[in-house]
């Protein structure tokens, strides 16, 4: 890369230079935090202990009515006062 000139060099080693310093910062907070500097795992499922955390109950529900809809349980759970988020219903198409 052809560089225009002092200014845009000395920006460039200003920009790159602060992206290390707060990586750095970054990392001695997560050492703090964690104990290590090993990095995250990236992606994944997230949100699934939301679910997880009724299963006895909605295994109960299915044991009773072995064709309940994910849309019927989820019903269920927001009447209790939680909320799920279905993904595009494949019985809608």
């Amino acid at each position: 890369m052809l560089w225009g000139g002092q200014h845009e060099w000395d920006h460039h080693i200003s920009n790159d230079l602060r992206a290390r310093v707060a990586s750095a910062v970054r990392w001695h907070q997560r050492l703090k935090r964690t104990g290590n500097v090993a990095p995250s795992l990236l992606g994944g499922d997230r949100l699934s202990h939301k679910a997880e955390a009724h299963a006895s109950l909605v295994l109960f529900w299915i044991d009773r009515q072995a064709d309940l809809t994910i849309r019927e349980i989820c019903g269920r759970l927001c009447q209790q006062g939680h909320s799920f988020s279905l993904s595009k219903d494949p019985a809608s198409d």
